[in-house]
C-alpha cells in the first residue's frame, strides 16, 4: 500500500531545467508526492501542466516544508 501526499515546499535554488522555469526562489508552492516522485507546479489547480521529476532534481531546488497524507492507494 502506497500513500500519496500533498506537500508545501519552497524553492531553494533557481531551477536550471527550462520546464521548471516559472518557480522562484524564496516562494512556496503545492504539490504532491507519491513514490518518490513528486508532482509540481507553480500554480497547483492552475492551467500550467504538472511536471513530475524524482526525488533528487527535486531535493536540488526545492525543501519540503509542511507534508500531509491524502489518501492510500492498495
Amino acid at each position: 500500500m502506497s500513500t500519496s501526499s500533498m506537500v508545501e515546499f519552497q524553492c531553494i535554488k533557481k531551477p536550471d531545467i527550462p520546464s521548471l522555469s516559472g518557480f522562484k526562489v524564496g516562494e512556496k508552492y503545492t504539490g504532491r508526492t507519491f513514490n518518490g516522485v513528486y508532482l509540481i507546479t507553480p500554480v497547483w489547480g492552475g492551467a500550467d501542466p504538472t511536471m513530475i521529476i524524482d526525488g533528487k532534481q527535486f531535493t536540488a531546488y526545492f525543501q519540503v516544508v509542511n507534508k500531509r497524507s491524502v489518501n492510500a492507494v492498495a
